[in-house]
């Protein structure tokens, strides 16, 4: 991991079939589109909206977390960075 602070999640919404608006512990807000990393062996089942859908908030991390898919915990970093898997970020 980078050396970037890390961003907790405190909150998220789910705005379309891949995409979130996380609240962050700073009082931000972003809005993700999470479909161009939904591919592959461990992100491609999250191309399933009802398996997307699933998405929970970690409260111990305060990460979003998939049932599952223990790999995919992702690190919130520089509202403007995404760490593990980059994500770009769409509005604010």
């Amino acid at each position: 991991m980078s050396g970037h602070p890390l961003h907790r999640v405190q909150s998220f919404e789910r705005v379309g079939p891949h995409i979130l608006r996380v609240g962050f512990a700073d009082g931000s807000q972003q809005t993700i589109d999470f479909t161009p990393v939904l591919a592959g062996e461990l992100y491609g089942p999250l191309q399933d909206p009802d398996f997307f859908g699933q998405v929970r908030l970690d409260p111990e991390v305060h990460t979003l977390v998939w049932p599952n898919i223990n790999d995919l915990v992702l690190a919130l970093t520089a509202r403007t960075e995404v760490v593990s898997p980059p994500i770009p970020f769409v509005g604010g």
